[in-house]
């Protein structure tokens, strides 16, 4: 019979969501550097527009 280690899958587990969780904040990170680069160029009357996907990409 295999015994299995429960404590340690379970800090595997855990682990596994930490990593998780934090590459979330760090996307959530660059979305709002993002956000915030984009509000600088508005400030300093650069209208750089993100539209310009639209174009790019016709509609089906």
């Amino acid at each position: 019979m295999n015994k299995q280690n429960y404590y340690s899958n379970i800090n595997k587990l855990a682990l596994i969501g930490a990593i998780l969780a934090l590459m979330g904040d760090f996307i959530d990170l660059l979305i709002t550097y993002q956000e915030y680069r984009y509000g600088l160029n508005n400030m300093r009357g650069n209208n750089f527009s993100l539209d310009y996907a639209k174009d790019d990409f016709p509609e089906r």
